[in-house]
């Protein structure tokens, strides 16, 4: 004889999970408070957001955050300035880690309420005085080893930066720095890495100028001498360069429709700076964009979105 437990199936058996389900009061309490949440947000006319400005790292950063209301246009500006902060700032470019923390003082004195990114700001500029005083640091270090290059090129970079008390700081080692035997050749130096490294991010028609122009006022310093280098070499690939482009060009002017605007748009690809890329770049039939997709709106709710633009724990 069976006994009738024993044609009971377990959950593993059936695919059904053990775990008891959740009972009805707690499933109509979350379902009112995310309604009460969504009419309160679609009044304001705003758009919630799950993480916080300026947040690092992985999900695991924003535990604990709770969601911020921002309107998009702060919301874009001071995401777009964050992430320059923390750029520069990783960089030990302190010059425009200031840059980007001046412009998201702006942005976030335009909120409503104004109190709303205050302990953003204060974070930043914990985080951008800890930087400046760190660089003075190490200056001190490479000054007392002989390293006086580098020193005065972070002392003057230190200097530039206003509303902060590095800057007088600065100013005053670089009085002391200039009474060092050779100061005025070392300080050539610093002004020619000063000029060779904007052209770093520069296009190469502008980065070729740049070198030029450090070869030509630093003739007699190491990276006078590298930037003429480069200056020779760079001018000679750009040259052969325009006569493939112009080349390519040449043929994509006898083309029709679609096979002209690939072959035109690969010359901007391959070849932006040359005159024949952008002669190319104006050729190429000009489109309306198309308008960007809204995130789906759920019935009397707010716009969810994951942006990141929270603030650093």
């Amino acid at each position: 004889m069976v006994h009738p437990f024993d044609r009971i199936l377990s959950g593993s058996e059936t695919g059904k999970s053990d775990t008891p389900r959740p009972n009805r009061r707690g499933v109509l309490k979350l379902a009112a408070g995310s309604a009460v949440a969504a009419l309160a947000a679609q009044a304001s006319g705003q758009v919630m957001t799950t993480m916080a400005l300026g947040e690092e790292g992985g999900n695991g950063g924003n535990r604990g955050k709770r969601p911020i209301i921002a309107l998009p246009g702060q919301l874009g500006k001071i995401a777009e300035h964050s992430r320059s902060f923390r750029t520069s700032l990783r960089a030990g470019d302190v010059e425009n880690a200031a840059d980007s923390f001046q412009k998201i003082e702006v942005a976030a004195k335009s909120a409503k309420p104004k109190t709303r990114y205050k302990s953003l700001v204060a974070n930043y500029r914990r985080q951008l005085d800890a930087a400046l005083t760190g660089k003075l640091k190490r200056a001190d270090k490479d000054l007392s080893a002989g390293k006086h290059v580098p020193a005065v090129k972070a002392y003057r970079a230190v200097s530039r930066v206003h509303g902060f008390k590095q800057q007088d700081q600065a100013k005053g080692k670089l009085t002391a720095a200039a009474k060092l035997a050779g100061y005025e050749e070392t300080l050539s130096e610093v002004k020619a890495q000063e000029l060779y490294d904007t052209g770093a991010k520069a296009k190469n028609c502008d980065k070729l100028s740049i070198y030029q122009q450090t070869a030509r006022d630093y003739e007699k310093t190491p990276t006078g001498k590298k930037a003429a280098k480069q200056a020779k070499d760079l001018e000679a690939r750009l040259k052969r360069d325009e006569v493939a482009a112009a080349g390519m060009l040449k043929k994509a002017r006898k083309a029709r429709g679609s096979t002209k605007t690939r072959m035109l748009q690969a010359i901007v690809r391959r070849y932006p700076d040359t005159p024949s890329g952008q002669a190319a770049a104006q050729m190429l039939p000009k489109k309306t964009p198309r308008p960007r997709p809204m995130p789906p709106r759920a019935p009397g709710g707010p716009i969810a979105t994951t942006l990141a633009i929270g603030e650093e724990g």
